[in-house]
C-alpha cells in the first residue's frame, strides 16, 4: 500500500514531484504576492523530548514504538475539516496507521514491512522545527502561510501564465537569488520575506513522473521577472501536508491530528 502521507518540506516534496510542466510560465514581470504567516509557536522542553524520542524511532524505523505516540483522539483532517477516508466505526490507531501507511484501511493487521517514504517523510516533519498554534491546545507543523490579496495573486497568476500544476513556495525572510545553484553564483535579486513565489524547476532535476534525491535549491521568478536559485531550506511550500501535536492532561506530547493538503 502507499502512504497517503504526503512529503512536506521544501527537499521531499520537489523530489517527488515534476517541475517540468512550469516551463511554460512566463518569465516577465509580476506584482510582489504577499502571505500571511501564521503565528510562530515555541515549543517547551516536554515537546522538544517528545521530537527527539520520535526521532529515535524513526531512525530505528521502530514501527511498534511509533504506535506509542499516537493520541487517543487522533483525527484525519483534509483541508482542515475531517477527512472522508477517516473511518468512524475504528479507533485513533487504526486511522493514524492507515494515514502512514502502516496498515490496509478497514485491516486488523499491520502490513509485513514499511516503506522507506513512510520514515523519511515524518523524519522531514519531525526535524523541520517551524510550528504554530492551531487552537488552545494543537500545535502543527509545518509553518503555515495564506495569500494576503486572493485578487491580486490571481491576476499575477495570469500575468506569468501560472495554472493549477505550479508549485508555489514563501519565503519567511529576506534571501538571496543567485544565478547558479549551489555555491555563492552570481547574485540576480533578493525573495522578500512573507513573499509567494513560483517555482521553475528544482536542484538537482528529476525526471519526469520519477522520484529523486531531496532538492538542494529552487529556482524561483522573482517578481522583477528573472528566475533565481534559492536554497530549500529558505523556501517553504504553500500547499503541505501538517501534523498536528496536543498536550495530555500529565503534560506528555502526542500526535493528535494530520491534516492532508489535498
Amino acid at each position: 500500500m502507499r502512504s497517503l502521507l504526503k512529503l512536506t518540506t521544501a527537499a521531499t516534496l520537489l523530489a517527488a514531484t515534476s517541475v517540468a510542466s512550469h516551463a511554460a510560465i512566463k518569465e516577465i514581470s509580476y506584482p510582489a504576492i504577499k502571505v500571511d504567516l501564521t503565528p510562530v509557536h515555541t515549543p517547551d522542553a516536554a515537546f522538544e523530548k517528545m521530537r527527539r524520542e520520535l526521532l529515535d524511532v524513526i531512525a530505528k524505523k521502530d514501527a511498534k514504538a511509533l504506535s506509542t505516540f499516537v493520541g487517543s483522539t487522533f483525527v484525519w483532517l483534509s483541508g482542515g475539516g475531517v477527512s472522508g477516508q477517516f473511518d468512524f466505526g475504528r479507533d485513533a490507531l487504526h486511522n493514524f496507521k492507515v494515514v502512514f501507511g502502516l496498515r490496509e484501511a478497514g485491516q486488523d493487521a499491520d502490513l509485513p514491512t514499511v516503506e522507506d517514504a513512510v520514515w523519511e517523510s515524518l523524519g522531514a516533519f519531525a526535524n523541520d522545527r517551524t510550528y504554530y498554534a492551531a487552537g488552545d491546545t494543537l500545535v502543527c507543523g509545518p509553518t503555515a502561510a495564506t495569500i494576503a490579496d486572493q485578487a491580486g495573486f490571481d491576476r499575477a497568476r495570469q500575468r506569468i501564465a501560472a495554472d493549477d500544476s505550479t508549485e508555489w513556495f514563501f519565503v519567511i525572510t529576506d534571501t538571496p537569488a543567485t544565478a547558479t545553484p549551489g555555491g555563492p553564483g552570481a547574485p540576480v535579486g533578493r525573495a522578500s520575506g512573507k513573499t509567494a513565489l513560483p517555482v521553475l524547476k528544482a536542484h538537482p532535476p528529476v525526471p519526469d513522473g520519477e522520484q529523486g534525491p531531496p532538492a538542494t535549491h529552487v529556482q524561483v521568478l522573482l517578481p522583477a521577472g528573472k528566475p533565481g536559485w534559492i536554497p530549500v531550506s529558505a523556501a517553504r511550500p504553500m500547499v503541505s501536508d501538517r501534523l498536528c501535536y496536543s498536550a495530555t492532561p500529565s503534560g506528555d506530547w502526542k500526535i493528535t491530528a494530520f491534516d492532508h493538503a489535498e
